[in-house]
């Protein structure tokens, strides 16, 4: 009789032990599935883990001033672990989020069941655990976030208040951000209604991990709590986005609407969570959209959990095969709408691109200095194990273009990795990118629209030297720069800057020869100026047009000094146009003399 009653009582935990454990191994699934295609977010972290554990301190080295602020100092700590032990920090990351992710779902079933809402506790985690916004902060710390997050407020359901404030406090740890302290807010309003007293110590632990988090972002360490700016049309764009993945989406509507219905006798602690609602919807990033899709899968969860209780309510029905079935049926759209979102977002990840990223990074590792430093994604960064300057060139806006353009002008990195992308062509057409970086490597693949991933090397050109000479009547020379010297079988970049005085009818070509002490001519190159980008007939008064020729120096070149002359003639009766120097002395040949240059013996 005992034995028959103990196995009874021991039946529904199986079913229960089941469900916690899918909860866990689904994320994990879709995480392996996923495999290692990252953000920059999640490569700057691995970064600083692989350097605190090579001794060399919490720092992301990137070049001198740019250095990027730690945003998750805690994460970076828990990777080490797995970097000092050898293992591969990008399969460590993506097992450690994934496993917050599963975490998260669990604690949203948790505070399911607290509220005696089992069909909404169900529901929102089975949501939770397919939900596709986690896997854009796969690698990173946001599934810890919102974990913790999830987790306090289990626990304040549960009132297991010191509890909660330890969850709390690691929340604030992993991310100092308006979105975080929001959270501890609205959960320590939620615990000041439920108990009618001011939670002060809490309250006060929350602002020392605050004040901390500020000082040490103060002193270059952390990244600041930023600003929240509302920007409209980026939600527009999200939920365009979404529905563009899966008109199910539009589903998610009634569902959360039946789920804000049901709130309303929560009274006060409704009120309490419109700010939080309000601060989160401020900024569009990985962890605000997070945090409200999970929120959004909480309300959609109560709704399909309120719609169960009044269809069943007047049959006064006691079958649980019913009510899973109806729950079935109005959770099966949500489910859908979630799975069709995965598999889009699945088809688009940048497997290709990341690939020829790595043959970049190991490119870089085997040919450029263990100094060099690299403007291009942090994942090529920390593959090259190289100085970065990340830059998300898909993610990037005009005022960061801007921004970026002014710090490489002061800092220009001795490497650059591009991909086929409009923010990557407009940096690499400027005057300042054309006149200071060559093409030194390119990987292609015919299954990405990014490719080629190029490797640019930065010449370290030197400083212009004025001409202000005039071909024609309207075309002005306003400065050249080149090499003092060169060796033997090496490549010379002579850099013309050129400008309209009056509309040009007619296009020109330039030329740069390489002549030496006998007037003959050693080497040369002749083309339309800007690589061809930018012929005379376009040029508008005014405006400044970079041009920069290359060409190698024979291997057969005497040691010696040698000349640079430069000028323009039309094609194809190849007639020059006369040239002026600054005096106003028309120059003989139709040729303008530039500088002296060196040509030294090539190194053995």
């Amino acid at each position: 009789m005992d034995t028959r009653q103990d196995h009874t009582s021991l039946t529904p935990l199986v079913p229960l032990l089941v469900l916690r454990i899918l909860l866990l191994i689904v994320p994990l699934a879709i995480a392996l599935v996923w495999g290692s295609t990252f953000g920059d977010d999640a490569y700057v972290a691995f970064r600083c883990a692989s350097n605190l554990a090579a001794g060399r301190g919490l720092i992301h080295d990137g070049p001198a001033g740019l250095c990027a602020p730690l945003e998750s100092p805690l994460y970076v700590l828990v990777l080490w672990l797995p970097a000092a032990l050898g293992i591969p920090l990008p399969q460590a990351g993506l097992i450690l989020s994934a496993l917050g992710w599963g975490i998260a779902a669990l604690a949203i079933y948790g505070f399911g069941q607290a509220m005696h809402r089992p069909v909404a506790a169900i529901t929102t985690a089975a949501l939770v655990a397919f939900s596709p916004t986690f896997v854009s902060a796969l690698g990173t710390q946001v599934p810890w976030v919102i974990a913790l997050a999830c987790i306090a407020a289990t626990l304040g359901a549960r009132k297991r208040w010191r509890m909660q404030t330890g969850a709390m406090v690691l929340m604030l740890c992993l991310r100092c951000t308006p979105i975080t302290l929001a959270t501890a807010a609205l959960l320590l309003g939620v615990r000041w209604i439920k108990r009618r007293r001011f939670p002060l110590g809490p309250a006060v632990g929350m602002a020392v991990v605050t004040l901390v988090w500020v000082v040490l972002a103060g002193w270059g360490i952390l990244s600041p709590p930023s600003l929240p700016s509302l920007d409209p049309t980026a939600w527009v764009h999200v939920i365009e986005q979404l529905v563009h993945e899966s008109e199910f989406y539009w589903l998610y509507l009634p569902a959360i609407c039946v789920g804000l219905v049901s709130l309303r006798t929560s009274g006060s602690a409704l009120w309490v969570g419109l700010p939080w609602i309000a601060i989160a919807a401020l900024r569009v990033d990985t962890l605000s959209s997070s945090m409200l899709a999970t929120l959004g899968s909480a309300l959609a969860g109560l709704g399909v959990d309120s719609l169960t209780r009044t269809i069943l309510k007047p049959a006064q029905t006691r079958r649980p095969a019913l009510a899973a079935s109806l729950v079935l049926i109005l959770a099966s759209p949500l489910a859908i709408a979630q799975a069709s979102s995965l598999l889009y977002r699945h088809r688009l990840r940048p497997v290709v691109r990341q690939a020829l990223e790595g043959q970049a990074a190991a490119w870089l590792r085997a040919y450029s200095e263990p100094a060099a430093t690299v403007l291009s994604s942090a994942r090529v960064g920390f593959l090259s194990e190289r100085g970065v300057l990340p830059w998300d060139a898909d993610a990037s806006d005009a005022s960061q273009f801007a921004a970026l353009a002014a710090t490489l002008s002061k800092h220009p990195p001795d490497y650059c990795v591009s991909y086929r992308s409009l923010a990557w062509d407009r940096l690499v057409r400027t005057a300042w990118f054309q006149g200071d970086y060559a093409s030194s490597q390119r990987f292609l693949s015919p299954y990405d629209a990014a490719s080629p991933v190029t490797v640019w090397h930065y010449l370290h050109p030197t400083m212009p030297q004025p001409v202000e000479a005039t071909l024609g009547d309207q075309i002005r020379l306003l400065s050249a720069r080149a090499a003092d010297s060169v060796a033997v079988g090496e490549t010379l970049a002579v850099r013309l800057d050129w400008t309209a005085l009056r509309p040009v009818a007619e296009d020109y070509i330039a030329f740069v020869h390489l002549i030496d002490g006998n007037g003959a001519r050693v080497a040369s190159h002749d083309g339309v100026p800007w690589d061809r980008k930018s012929p005379t007939h376009t040029w508008l008064p005014g405006d400044v047009v970079p041009d920069v020729h290359r060409f190698p120096v024979p291997p057969d070149t005497p040691p010696g000094t040698y000349t640079l002359w430069v000028g323009m003639y039309t094609w194809p009766d190849l007639v020059r146009l006369p040239v002026w120097d600054r005096a106003g002395i028309e120059q003989p040949n139709q040729t303008l003399f530039l500088r002296s240059v060196q040509v030294v013996p090539a190194d053995d």
